[in-house]
């Protein structure tokens, strides 16, 4: 027999047919030879802790599945709102692969633990600054602050920002190697406690092109459909030397169950 100290759990059932969870362990006691003389046994009631445990495992759980309903919920508006306005099943594949590929890159860091409930700003944008200024981060500068945000703020916040990087390159400061944008991030605390805090960030292009207001806004309009779902803010300011966006976000309260 092997000789070693193990554990292991019995369902028990009392006199009035509840169950309970005992956590029995046995093992060997030798005497100064090493010879076995006894088998010690003891017991242990876990059933709390296992009740705890399950609970948190359910919560997770939930949890998870509540973000994945979320994901859902943006790609299937986000597919019907291209679906509109994309006159060939090329444009529309190439737009909506893009778009996926922006939200998915964003929620791989932040749905792989189910009890992550928040994100910096720098490790959301980090995918969305290395895929659009190739492989450098000179053409995007980040500044101002890097609160968490809220699991719920990721896709529209992550798109609103795919949307203006690919403005950007196809037509704006990123066509171009002399082009800049300046990426400033802050957090508004709100005058009344009771409003919650909101994030900004102001998205400015300097160097590039001359810009004139494109006729076909489709990315703007899904964008600001997607905002206006939690609660936000999103303004563009089409100026000569550059696109300004100005964005804003309620920190808290948005999606609460």
């Amino acid at each position: 027999l092997d000789r070693r100290v193990d554990t292991v759990e019995i369902v028990n059932y009392r006199k009035d047919g509840s169950r309970f969870v005992n956590a029995l362990q046995l093992g060997p006691i030798n005497d100064e030879d090493g010879k076995l003389i006894y088998f010690f046994g003891s017991q242990l009631d876990v059933s709390e802790r296992r009740r705890v445990e399950r609970e948190h495992r359910q919560l997770a759980d939930d949890e998870l599945l509540h973000r994945l309903r979320n994901i859902v919920n943006v790609m299937t508006a986000m597919v019907r709102l291209t679906a509109r306005e994309e006159p060939t099943p090329a444009a529309f594949a190439k737009k909506v692969i893009d778009r996926l590929s922006a939200l998915g890159a964003a929620h791989f860091d932040t749905i792989g633990r189910s009890d992550q409930h928040e994100v910096d700003v720098k490790t959301l944008i980090g995918p969305i600054i290395r895929a659009y200024t190739s492989d450098t981060e000179e053409q995007i500068k980040l500044s101002g602050a890097n609160p968490l945000i809220s699991h719920r703020l990721v896709s529209p916040l992550t798109l609103a920002l795919h949307e203006l990087a690919t403005n950007a390159v196809k037509h704006g400061a990123l066509s171009t190697e002399t082009g800049r944008v300046s990426l400033d991030i802050a957090l508004l605390q709100a005058p009344a406690r009771q409003a919650p805090a909101r994030l900004r960030f102001v998205w400015q292009e300097i160097g590039g092109p001359e810009v004139t207001k494109s006729d076909r806004d489709s990315g703007s309009r899904i964008i600001q459909s997607l905002t206006r779902a939690v609660g936000g803010t999103l303004h563009y300011d089409w100026q000569p030397d550059g696109l300004i966006a100005t964005a804003e976000f309620p920190m808290t309260a948005i999606g609460q169950d």
